[in-house]
Formats: C-alpha cells, sequence, structure tokens
C-alpha cells in the first residue's frame, strides 16, 4: 500500500518537472527567437526638384515712384519730382536709346506670353480718377493732338533695344517691349528690364497731390 503511493507520488513529481522543462525551453526558445530581430530603424528624408509645370511671372521693385518730370506751361510747369500740366511727362526710369530701366519682368513659369495692363489713376482721397486713354483702348484721348484731356492720362513701356513701345491699356495686351521680334513669347526665365513713361493730362479736377497707378504683367498660354 504505501509502496504504491510512493510509486503516484514519484510519478506525480516527475510530470510536473517534465511540464517546468517543457515551459522552460519553450520561453527560452521564444526568447531566442525574438532577441535576433528586435532593434531600430534609420532613414534619410530625400527632396526631388522638378522643373515648373504653370504659368507665372515676377515683378521688381513691387513698389516705385514717377520722376524725371517735365513739361507744363508756365505756372504750372513741372518739377522733377512732380507732373505739371497741360499734357507734361514723367518717368519710371529714362527712356531711349542710352535710358535707364528699373522694372525687371521674369518669366518664372514655363514658356509663355508676357501681357501687360495698367490701372486709371487714383488719387489719395479717391475722388476723381485720371482714366487711362491710348489709341487702341477702349478710351481715346480727347486732348489736342490725340493727347490725353483732362481728368485723362496715357503711358508706354519701353526696353533696350526694341523698336515700338507698348502702350498700356487698362486691359491686357502683348508687351512687345518683352520680345518684339516673335509676339511676346518669353521662355522659361527669361528676364527684361523695362521704364515706363507716362504723359499727364491737359487740366485735372482733384486737389490731391498724388495718384497710384497699377501696372500688372501676366504670363499667359503661348
Amino acid at each position: 500500500m504505501i509502496r504504491d503511493l510512493w510509486h503516484v507520488f514519484l510519478v506525480g513529481i516527475l510530470a510536473i518537472l517534465a511540464l517546468i522543462g517543457i515551459a522552460g525551453f519553450r520561453i527560452h526558445s521564444l526568447a531566442a527567437i525574438a532577441g535576433p530581430h528586435s532593434g531600430t530603424t534609420a532613414s534619410t528624408s530625400a527632396t526631388l526638384n522638378v522643373l515648373p509645370t504653370t504659368l507665372s511671372v515676377t515683378v521688381s521693385p513691387g513698389t516705385t515712384t514717377f520722376s524725371d518730370c517735365h513739361g507744363g506751361s508756365p505756372p504750372n510747369r513741372s518739377t522733377p519730382t512732380q507732373l505739371g500740366y497741360p499734357n507734361a511727362k514723367c518717368s519710371i526710369g529714362t527712356l531711349g536709346t542710352k535710358g535707364t530701366f528699373p522694372v525687371t519682368v521674369e518669366n518664372t513659369g514655363i514658356s509663355s506670353k508676357i501681357e501687360v495692363s495698367a490701372s486709371n489713376a487714383v488719387p489719395a482721397d479717391n475722388g476723381q480718377q485720371l482714366q487711362l486713354c491710348a489709341a487702341n483702348g477702349d478710351v481715346t484721348c480727347r486732348g489736342p493732338n490725340q493727347e490725353p484731356g483732362a481728368n485723362q492720362y496715357e503711358a508706354r513701356t519701353d526696353s533696350p533695344g526694341e523698336v515700338s513701345p507698348t502702350w498700356l491699356t487698362t486691359n491686357l495686351v502683348c508687351d512687345v517691349t518683352f520680345d518684339a521680334s516673335s509676339g511676346c513669347s518669353a521662355a522659361r526665365m527669361q528676364t527684361r528690364t523695362e521704364g515706363i513713361e507716362l504723359t499727364g493730362p491737359t487740366t485735372w479736377s482733384d486737389k490731391s497731390t498724388s495718384y497710384t497707378i497699377v501696372i500688372t504683367w501676366m504670363a499667359a498660354p503661348r
């Protein structure tokens, strides 16, 4: 009887030891499998630059002031920085074969046409504007010799080496000073420097002493 109990007890002890061994072996195996495959990762980020696929143009400087003013009749003759009347002139830069052309226009997008327009001249008090007139525009000049009349002005851009100026209107027109030989087309990153000349009215109604004109260039599909 005692011998049978001892035999059962011994079998149980052996079974428990076997289970402990199996469990230990499994844990050790799992640790061995997981160990070599654990760790950290590292990477680098690389930037790829590509050519532009859009139409775009830049103009500098962003703001400027007309100067080199001359013309008009006494007692309303221009000063070097103030427009007189009738039909005096001011410019940004100095136009001509030996002129200066301070406005830089650059085609920063894909190959395109460069077009340009200008706004009416808005006085500081937002009163009576000077209408932009031109022979090829919506508003014709009503002054003597087809120059601007009362409360009107006209303007043109020019560039070194160009035969014909671009007369500005309130609608976009081809900037022939950019490339007169091929219809104002511009290759990518092509740049031109330009100057602007303004002819003032016979007289004006507003009492402001400064006006603002916005000149806009646009890259258009060829």
